[in-house]
């Protein structure tokens, strides 16, 4: 219910923004806009990489205080020709707290040495409106963002024997989806008629998950890896900043 609340607050931002449009736009940034970025002038698409950072906030920073790389992807289509909104899906992968080492197993009367590593990531997903405002700073467009979407908390270990030949196996420890939402501004410089160098900072708030983080003094693990870890339920509140490649056509 909670994350259908989120998703109806996005969509209702999004006609709102649609009705308070004017039917022409003197100046509709970005430039693809104005000269159409495909050959049929039909509505413009973005495809984007990005790589930032992830600062977690409030409760979630008591557990992860550092900064957390982040890369991601996104798809972005205008939703009416000429004027500057679009709908789009973002993509981000984050992980949390990684930790791997050997660990000894009697296998056929003899110690075998199998390589063991937890990690617990976040994987979020987000639908988004974004509009671009109507004025420009030199060839800079800017743009605002609101997003509504889901945190997978996801932690898992993976156990490699020695013998090639056999198969890897995988435990999944702890999986736990929740909602969240996040306010984000952005701008996009021209690199070419077509790219843009993409520069994005939202705060995403996030309801409360369990995930997994590294304790602070790990004694060697007997069984498993995920015996260095210990099972958090914060808030999951960020920070994030990422820096990009964008692709209109």
């Amino acid at each position: 219910m909670k994350i259908g609340l989120l998703t109806c607050i996005n969509l209702t931002w999004l006609v709102f923004a649609m009705a308070q449009m004017p039917d022409t736009i003197d100046q509709p940034p970005p430039e693809t806009l104005e000269t159409g970025a495909n050959d049929s002038g039909g509505l413009v698409n973005f495809l984007s990489v990005q790589l930032g950072s992830m600062s977690p906030q409030s409760a979630f920073a008591g557990k992860v205080p550092e900064h957390k790389f982040q890369f991601g992807v996104s798809y972005y289509r205008q939703m009416i020709k000429e004027k500057p909104l679009f709908l789009g899906v973002d993509f981000t992968y984050v992980t949390l707290s990684h930790y791997g080492t050997e660990i000894p197993f009697e296998q056929d009367g003899e110690t075998v040495f199998w390589d063991v590593s937890t990690t617990s990531s976040m994987i979020t997903l987000d639908i988004t409106s974004r509009y671009y405002l109507p004025l420009k700073v030199l060839t800079v467009d800017l743009f605002a963002e609101f997003n509504a979407g889901f945190n997978w908390m996801h932690t898992s270990t993976s156990f490699t024997p020695p013998d090639d030949e056999e198969a890897a196996e995988t435990n999944n420890n702890k999986n736990d989806l929740v909602g969240k939402y996040g306010i984000t501004g952005g701008l996009h410089i021209p690199l070419a008629s077509s790219s843009y160098l993409q520069f994005r900072l939202g705060y995403h708030p996030g309801l409360s998950a369990y995930y997994f983080t590294l304790k602070d003094s790990i004694t060697p693990p007997v069984e498993s890896t995920i015996e260095g870890f210990e099972l958090q339920k914060t808030t999951t509140d960020q920070l994030k900043w990422d820096i990009g490649y964008t692709f209109a056509f």
